[in-house]
């Protein structure tokens, strides 16, 4: 199943994060298909439907801090997809920071404050996302991936309608695409979904391995 997400920009919950996009009365099925699934803590035997904090699994979910990531050659509106449905997350892009030194702080002050951030890069190989995976893991966050579908061709025209420094060469965007590596769970990722974009609305669907790029 799939959602179309064609809210205009700044659409009040529909450009918040996924857990106030539940509480903006969603139904447990829209949930799902947004990549807003309610995690299952460990539940308290003596308590079914309830943690050891007197919690329901499903109010406990939405206290996980996430980390999203995301997959897709230059062009394919990943930061667009940040812009309309991840705004208030703090957004992680190498392009702004410039240097892998201060990406590599700014994670680190994320997980440090436990907030929920989206590594908003292109993250193409298994290699790019084994350097934020494992260390949210590690710090307890709960991992989201969104692969967005990635045909060179409307990549490349709609970073020809960019202006200034942000038009990428064709050519990066060509090489980025053979390196291209479709991601999978073992990685890590807890939840992975696919985005189309046909320029107008991205549709998310649930993860598959037989997606089209």
């Amino acid at each position: 199943m799939a959602c179309f997400l064609s809210v205009p920009r700044g659409g009040g919950a529909a450009a918040n994060t996924r857990k106030h996009l539940l509480r903006s009365c969603l139904s447990d099925l829209d949930c799902e298909i947004l990549g807003l699934k309610k995690r299952k803590e460990t539940a308290d035997p003596a308590h079914p439907g309830q943690n050891g904090e007197g919690k329901t699994d499903s109010d406990q979910s939405f206290d996980m801090k996430t980390a999203y990531i995301m997959i897709g050659i230059q062009g394919s509106g990943k930061s667009e997809f940040c812009r309309r449905h991840l705004a208030d997350v703090e957004r992680v892009n190498l392009d702004t920071l410039k240097t892998r030194n201060k990406e590599k702080k700014m994670i680190e002050d994320c997980l440090a404050r436990g907030v929920d951030f989206v590594i908003d890069n292109t993250n193409p190989t298994k290699e790019d996302r084994a350097r934020y995976i494992p260390a949210a893991k590690a710090k307890g966050y709960w991992v989201v991936g969104y692969f967005m579908q990635s045909r060179v061709q409307d990549c490349i025209a709609r970073n020809n309608l960019r202006e200034g420094k942000a038009v990428v060469p064709a050519k990066a965007i060509a090489m980025t695409s053979n390196r291209l590596e479709l991601p999978c769970k073992e990685e890590g990722f807890d939840e992975l979904y696919f985005v189309a974009n046909d320029g107008s609305k991205m549709t998310v669907s649930e993860w598959r391995e037989d997606d089209e790029v």
